[in-house]
């Protein structure tokens, strides 16, 4: 399962801001968790038409993790709202979830299956928003050999994708829409069994009546580069390259990320973006967005953020408690200081039950979270 994972979030690269325990120290039968507003003042990430934003719920596993990497590094907050279930059986273990928006009425139902600490099941049982019914997957030799997702909007489309393995090594995701082949996806790895390349075999452009052209299905398709990661011998990820297909169906560079390090912690990342340059009368990379990161005792200390024209855009230092657990921030963007505090309180079990969060001296948000024992 350590490969569907890494293939799922692909290579999506994240500095820990602190050494926050978010695991459950006992046996946990039933968790609820969710953030609340402690003043009348606006969170903007409720000026949209959802409580989760304006592209709206985008998961269960994604929103925990936007919502800590919001919480632990800005002012505002984003939202979270759920319940969780613990049910042993001999060797194995269900968690279900369910999700609430801000009024607490229902948003989504899921469930997982363990058995001897490996996932064999995952299924979106229910959902208010208007997308997937269910998601069921079937496994072979505990690798998902199939994702079948039941659509119940109005076209009643349903979703399909067929997994294929070589020695635990996910190679390929076929995609097909009631049936129907739509693409594949293609994974391509190097000696270290690190995903090297991602691949998708789809549509391709092709010229139509009246001089038009269109990204249109083809039986053979075409190889269109999506991603390309390079690793140094210690594996740490140092380079990104992603790419777009162009409309003579050739692939292109159109932006990249450069990594540093030192003794393993990333210490620098440089982005790239393409962009017309008029003197040369074409596109090419250009550098973007620059991030420093500092430690001190092995712990971030710093991050520095600077423009394309090295000048300080944004900037973050943090300090800890005793535990190690952070307990304030100092914030800079664009002219803007803030300093956000963080008090815990633990239960008898040293399991953090409530989190506020202060900016600027008053007391905004609450991380609340309930917990019973077995």
């Amino acid at each position: 399962m350590k490969y569907l994972f890494s293939i799922f979030i692909l290579i999506s690269f994240c500095v820990k801001s602190q050494k926050f325990q978010d695991t459950i120290i006992g046996n946990p039968k039933y968790v609820r968790e969710y953030v609340s507003f402690l003043t009348e003042k606006q969170n903007p990430q409720f000026l949209y038409n959802s409580d989760y934003g304006h592209e709206g719920f985008l998961g269960n596993e994604f929103t925990k993790k936007e919502f800590k990497e919001i919480w632990f590094n800005y002012d505002f907050v984003y939202y979270i709202n759920y319940e969780k279930f613990y049910k042993k059986i001999n060797n194995s273990l269900l968690i279900k979830e369910n999700w609430f928006y801000k009024d607490h009425s229902f948003l989504a139902s899921f469930s997982k299956e363990f058995y001897n600490g490996k996932l064999t099941k995952l299924v979106l049982d229910s959902s208010a928003v208007n997308r997937y019914k269910t998601i069921f997957i079937n496994y072979k030799n505990r690798n998902p050999k199939q994702i079948r997702l039941m659509k119940f909007s109005k076209t009643k489309d349903y979703n399909t994708r067929k997994y294929f393995f070589k020695k635990n090594q996910l190679k390929k995701i076929s995609r097909y829409v009631n049936g129907r082949k739509q693409y594949d996806s293609v994974f391509v790895y190097d000696k270290k069994n690190l995903v090297e390349e991602y691949v998708l075999h789809k549509r391709k452009w092709k010229n139509i009546d009246n001089n038009q052209r269109c990204f249109c299905e083809d039986p053979v398709g075409v190889k269109e580069m999506i991603k390309k990661n390079y690793f140094d011998e210690k594996n740490n990820l140092i380079k990104v390259e992603n790419y777009k297909l162009s409309e003579d169906n050739t692939n292109y560079l159109n932006s990249k990320v450069e990594y540093k390090y030192d003794d393993n912690k990333l210490i620098s990342k440089q982005d790239f973006w393409r962009d017309w340059n008029s003197a040369l009368n074409k596109t090419e990379l250009k550098k973007g967005t620059k991030t420093i990161y500092e430690y001190k005792f092995g712990k971030l200390l710093k991050k520095l953020s600077y423009t394309d024209n090295q000048s300080l855009n944004m900037s973050t230092t943090y300090y800890y408690d005793d535990n190690d657990n952070i307990s304030k921030i100092e914030f800079f963007d664009n002219e803007n200081c803030f300093e956000v505090t963080f008090r815990y309180r633990f239960d008898e079990n040293n399991n953090w039950i409530e989190i506020i969060k202060n900016v600027n001296g008053k007391d905004l948000y609450m991380w609340k979270r309930e917990i019973e024992y077995h």
